[in-house]
């Protein structure tokens, strides 16, 4: 039974009617990637200094499902066929006692193949692979996602031996995933492996792409294709660079292809910054549901005071307000910056999160008429930061006001007959 008389598909603002479908509440998000329901896709990055017990502990109490953190091959083979697992097993067994997934990427190329930078040789990219399928064998049933690489379009983290987004990289990056992930899936057929990882979304970075789709990287039976939306002033600029990848993969036959965000956020610095940092982060983890993007992670963990960040504080506060609610549908406005998310955890128990992309955090407040089919009565509001209020409902009638901070509208149960359209 639908609460919203008009409603649009995520991504998508339409003016036609459509009722709220039966969902299947209690298989949802049983495969390898999640799907729409928080806070299962959502994730923290962390660093070596940011990844002991005590973080481990902060991040799940936040309600994060994944936690990201690099790989080094260098760091784990000193010996040539001899693995050092010790601070990973330590990582995966804190992830593991907390009900944590693993993003796990897997990055540095190792002097014992070969010297220089990226991986180029045959020998290089066999001996990754045996590092990367002994990985996928000792961790084997733990629900890790192996992401091979990080941002190899730049030269930052692929090497020095030519510019950012180049042929060479693409073509070199190719072959080392066409290499690891057959032998990843080998080494358990069940594991998630995706490749990409692609640092920012424009121009450049999508002829990058298309150049690795070109060299044959969909058909090494990768699970999903990651990327690192940078390169945007905020999260809502993210689903053209999101919309522009999906036609890359479907005009290369992998339309269905899992699209993952596994590095993006906006820090911040002063009081003012952070109370955008705050709204972003919510506004992020909602547009990539809206994208259908599968892991959503943040860039990164706050090393300092971390529960005490606005941003962490949006984040507590998103997870208990949304726990186990399903996105359902993007609502119609009259303005295209204008965001009303409706979610629902069982059909007749929905939340509506509402803002405008205007602005970081201090837009004008506007005020939005939507038409229900409720009952009278209050209607509980909660802001970013926890602060809770309350609306009237009349019949058939909300009034929404949005700013930069996303806010929730726990919506009334409707009239058992279905309420007044």
């Amino acid at each position: 039974m639908d609460l919203v008389s008009r409603v649009a598909p995520p991504g998508e603002v339409t003016s036609a009617p459509e009722a709220v479908r039966a969902l299947a509440w209690a298989t949802e998000d049983e495969d390898a990637l999640p799907g729409r329901t928080v806070p299962r896709s959502l994730g923290m990055q962390v660093k070596r200094r940011t990844d002991g017990t005590a973080h481990i502990e902060g991040i799940a109490g936040l309600g994060f499902a994944f936690v990201r953190r690099g790989i080094y091959w260098r760091d784990i083979e000193k010996r040539r066929g001899v693995y050092d697992f010790t601070t990973i097993d330590r990582l995966m067994d804190d992830l593991r006692a907390r009900r944590l997934r693993a993003v796990c990427c897997l990055v540095s190329n190792n002097d014992l193949y070969e010297g220089g930078s990226g991986i180029r040789t045959d020998a290089g990219r066999a001996g990754f692979a045996a590092f990367a399928s002994a990985l996928a064998t000792r961790y084997r049933g733990r629900g890790v996602v192996w992401e091979i690489w990080n941002e190899p379009n730049i030269g930052g983290f692929w090497g020095d031996h030519d510019k950012s987004n180049s042929d060479v990289f693409a073509d070199e990056y190719a072959a080392l995933v066409r290499t690891v992930a057959p032998a990843m899936h080998r080494a358990d057929p069940e594991c998630c492996v995706v490749a990409g990882a692609v640092s920012a979304l424009w121009k450049a970075s999508f002829e990058w792409t298309e150049r690795c789709f070109d060299r044959g990287i969909l058909a090494s039976g990768i699970d999903g294709w990651s990327v690192h939306p940078y390169g945007t002033g905020t999260p809502e600029e993210h689903l053209e660079g999101y919309a522009t990848v999906r036609e890359l993969l479907a005009a290369h036959g992998a339309p269905d292809l899992p699209l993952l965000n596994t590095t993006r956020g906006f820090t911040a610095s002063a009081s003012q910054e952070a109370r955008r940092e705050a709204a972003f982060f919510v506004r992020q983890y909602m547009i990539d549901l809206t994208a259908d993007v599968r892991v959503s992670i943040w860039y990164q963990w706050w090393a300092r005071d971390a529960e005490r960040q606005p941003a962490a504080v949006a984040c507590r506060v998103m997870v208990d307000r949304l726990k186990g609610f399903r996105l359902l549908r993007r609502l119609e406005t009259k303005s295209a910056d204008e965001y009303l998310l409706l979610f629902a955890r069982k059909p007749d128990e929905q939340t509506i999160v509402a803002w405008t992309s205007r602005d970081g955090g201090a837009a004008t407040p506007r005020e939005i008429v939507l038409p229900l089919r409720v009952r009278a009565g209050r209607i509980r509001i909660c802001d970013v930061d926890g602060k809770e209020s309350s609306a009237a409902a009349t019949d058939g009638e909300l009034r929404i006001v949005v700013t930069g901070a996303p806010r929730y509208y726990s919506l009334p149960r409707p009239e058992p007959n279905g309420g007044t359209p």
